[in-house]
């Protein structure tokens, strides 16, 4: 009875070592290992000129917070050396001060 226990071991141990060293890679992983997958297009030039001249994309990106306050970091002279007509101008200090009246 022992010499047939002893006969297993080594097979169990085998079997033990071939299945531990096993790697399991998954090529549907990207971004290093993050797991994000991000169904975006590339942009062509053409894009990247129409999201660099959108002026409400301007603006968003020039609202600053400063010890709990937003501000836009634009003067109405900067906002027309830009070509942001003062009506946008207008309408984004109207949408930093409801920012400000909302906390």
């Amino acid at each position: 009875m022992k010499k047939s226990v002893f006969r297993f071991i080594p097979l169990f141990a085998l079997m033990f070592f071939f299945t531990a060293c096993h790697d399991d890679i998954y090529s549907d992983i990207t971004n290093g290992g993050n797991g994000v997958e991000h169904n975006r297009q590339p942009l062509d030039s053409m894009d990247l000129y129409n999201i660099q001249i959108d002026k409400s994309t301007i603006l968003t990106n020039l609202i600053r917070n400063n010890n709990g306050r937003y501000y836009l970091d634009l003067t109405e002279q900067d906002a027309e050396i830009l070509g942001i007509k003062s009506e946008l101008y207008n309408n984004a200090l109207r949408n930093v001060e409801q920012m400000n009246n909302n906390k």
